[in-house]
């Protein structure tokens, strides 16, 4: 049981008229921080991680793809130098 004096806390009123505890979002975390634990982390092919969280950055060794691709990378060129309008 968590113990907290009246200035932590305060009452409101809710949509069905009875009184509710309203929490300091620093108490509000520690009771979400109280109820959970940290997982370990695995190592897992790219096939079998569907679903699971990312526990790290991931770089890719080298560009794709390894050439300039304009609908990629986004050229933008002025139409007054190829002739345009």
């Amino acid at each position: 049981m968590i113990s907290r004096s009246h200035s932590e806390t305060s009452s409101t009123i809710s949509s069905t008229g009875t009184s509710a505890p309203v929490l300091s979002v620093e108490e509000a975390r520690a009771r979400v921080l109280a109820a959970v634990s940290a997982v370990g982390t695995e190592d897992v092919l790219v096939g079998d991680a569907l679903g699971r969280v990312l526990a790290g950055q991931l770089v890719a060794p080298h560009a794709l793809p390894r050439f300039d691709n304009s609908a990629m990378d986004g050229y933008a060129v002025r139409a007054d130098d190829f002739g345009g309008p």
